[in-house]
């Protein structure tokens, strides 16, 4: 009875620590894959707040551009009645 006991406790130990084990050596293993998906995030929500900033400003631009223009149509548009 003994040696089943001590044969089913070696068991499930050897069974945490080969769990354990494998659980550490994916962490090592992924680590740096992690490291460099991280970058690369950053760069993108970098590029997207700068893309994010360059449509802002031409759309003021092309706002601006066409209050001007459209100010120019009716002024012209006045002065020909």
């Amino acid at each position: 009875m003994m040696d089943v006991t001590a044969f089913s406790l070696g068991l499930v130990a050897g069974l945490l620590l080969g769990g354990v084990m494998a659980g550490l050596w994916a962490v090592a293993r992924l680590r740096p894959q992690l490291a460099v998906a991280e970058a690369r995030r950053d760069e993108t929500v970098k590029s997207l707040h700068e893309q994010k900033d360059l449509l802002a400003q031409a759309r003021q631009e092309l706002t601006e551009a066409f209050r001007a223009l459209s100010g120019d149509a009716l002024k012209s548009n006045n002065e020909a009645f």
